[in-house]
C-alpha cells in the first residue's frame, strides 16, 4: 500500500505499507521518519552516509537491464540486494543500502510515497543528470533515476550512456564546447568527440586513449566550406572532395597560415585530417557544437574499435562525460585516408572508398 502527498511537484508526506513485513512506514518533510510495525513498535528512521566498505546497491528483481547492470559494475558496490520496488525505498530510508539505480519505466504513484519517506529520512532522489524528480509529469511517466541515502549524490558517477536523440544530440554538443568529452557514432565507427579548437580537450583525448601524441587525431567538421578555412585544398583535393564529401574519405592537408585548430592535434608537422562525414545524425552533432570536433575511434590504442555503448563505457568509464547510444554500429570498414599535401596523390589507407574510385575521379 502506498499513499504519497505532492506539493508543488515534491513528495511531502508518504505512508508505505508492508504486509508481508507486517510494517508501516511513514515520513513527512521537516518532521522526519519512522516505522511502525503491527506489535506497536515506533522507531525512528534515518538513511545513512556510504560505509568505508563501498555501498550496498539494490535492484529490482525482474526489472533490471544492461545498463544498470554496467552502472553498477562502476561504483564497485560492496553489496548488491534484488527486492521489490516498495521494500527498496524502506531500506534506503532505514539506513540498511545506499543506492537505487532505476534506469527502466516506473510511474509516479509506484515512487510518490516512497520518495516522501526516503527524503524525510534524509535521502534523496535524482534523475541521472542531478536534477530532482519531480511529480505531476504528462503522463505520470517517470524518468529513469537513482535514489540515494544520506550526502552520496556528490560520490555517484555519472550516468552518461544516452539514447541519440535530439535533445541528447544538444546536451552533448554543449559538453563538448565546455571541454569535455563525447563518444558517438559516425559514419563509419563510434569515435570520440572533443572540440578541436580546445588544447585542454585535445590533449585529454591523446590521454584516455593512450595514444602517441606523434600519431595525429583527424578532425570531423560539417561541410567543404568549413574544411576550407582549416586545411589548404588543391585541385586533386578540391575535385576529391567534391566527389565523395560527405563521406567516409579523410583527406590530409596541409595546414592554413591561420587556423582555428588546436597544434596539438598534430604537434609533430603542419599537416591536418579532415572528414565531412555523411551521417546526418553526426552532421546534427556537428552543426550544434558550431567548431570541428576530434574524431578518432573509441578505443584504447592499439585495440579493436568497440561497436557499442557499453563497451565504451566499459573501456572507458566516466573518462568520458557522455556516450551518445546510436547501437551496434555494423560497420568494420574505416574511412579512406588521403594525403594531399602535395600535387602527388598518396593514398595512406584503403577503406570503404576504393582507390580505383579515387584515381577515376583525379583522371576526369
Amino acid at each position: 500500500v502506498n499513499i504519497g502527498l505532492i506539493r508543488n511537484r515534491s513528495p511531502f508526506i508518504g505512508v508505505m505499507y508492508l504486509p508481508e513485513k507486517r510494517i508501516c512506514y511513514v515520513g513527512e518533510n521537516g518532521l522526519g521518519a519512522a516505522s511502525w510495525s503491527d506489535t506497536g513498535e515506533i522507531n525512528q528512521i534515518k538513511a545513512r552516509t556510504i560505509p568505508i566498505s563501498g555501498p550496498v546497491v539494490l535492484a529490482s528483481r525482474s526489472h533490471i537491464n544492461e545498463k544498470t547492470k554496467v552502472w553498477i559494475k562502476g561504483i564497485k558496490p560492496n553489496n548488491i540486494i534484488k527486492s521489490g520496488s516498495a521494500l527498496k525505498f524502506s531500506l534506503l530510508a532505514s539506513g540498511k543500502a545506499d543506492i537505487y539505480p532505476r534506469f527502466s519505466p516506473t510511474m509516479e504513484w509506484d515512487t510518490a510515497a516512497g520518495h516522501a519517506i526516503l527524503e524525510a529520512a534524509g535521502g534523496s532522489i535524482i534523475q541521472t543528470n542531478k536534477q530532482p524528480l519531480l511529480y505531476g509529469k504528462p503522463g505520470y511517466l517517470n524518468p529513469s533515476f537513482i535514489a540515494i541515502g544520506a550526502n552520496l549524490e556528490k560520490n555517484l558517477p555519472k550516468v552518461n550512456i544516452v539514447c541519440e536523440t535530439d535533445n541528447n544530440i544538444s546536451h552533448a554538443a554543449q559538453i563538448i564546447r565546455k571541454g569535455g568529452i563525447i563518444a558517438h557514432l559516425t559514419d563509419t565507427l563510434y569515435g570520440l568527440g572533443a572540440d578541436a579548437t580546445n588544447v585542454s580537450a585535445v590533449s585529454k583525448v591523446f590521454k584516455i586513449k593512450s595514444r602517441d601524441k606523434t600519431k595525429p587525431l583527424l578532425i570531423l567538421v560539417e561541410s567543404i566550406e568549413a574544411a576550407e578555412e582549416i586545411g589548404i585544398f588543391n585541385i586533386q583535393a578540391k575535385q576529391i572532395a567534391a566527389a565523395f564529401w560527405p563521406g567516409p574519405l579523410t583527406l590530409v592537408l596541409q595546414r592554413q597560415e591561420i587556423c582555428c585548430i588546436a597544434k596539438e592535434i598534430n604537434p609533430v608537422s603542419n599537416t591536418i585530417a579532415i572528414r565531412v562525414p555523411s551521417r546526418k545524425k553526426t552532421l546534427h552533432l556537428l552543426s550544434e557544437t558550431s567548431v570541428p570536433i576530434t574524431g578518432p575511434s573509441a578505443n584504447l590504442e592499439g585495440e579493436e574499435p568497440a561497436d557499442n555503448a557499453k563497451d565504451i563505457m566499459n573501456i572507458f568509464g566516466s573518462k568520458v562525460d557522455l556516450i551518445l547510444d546510436a547501437g551496434v554500429c555494423h560497420n568494420i570498414i574505416p574511412s579512406t585516408l588521403v594525403d594531399l599535401t602535395s600535387s602527388k596523390v598518396r593514398i595512406i589507407r584503403e577503406g570503404a572508398i576504393l582507390e580505383s574510385q579515387i584515381k577515376n575521379i583525379i583522371a576526369e
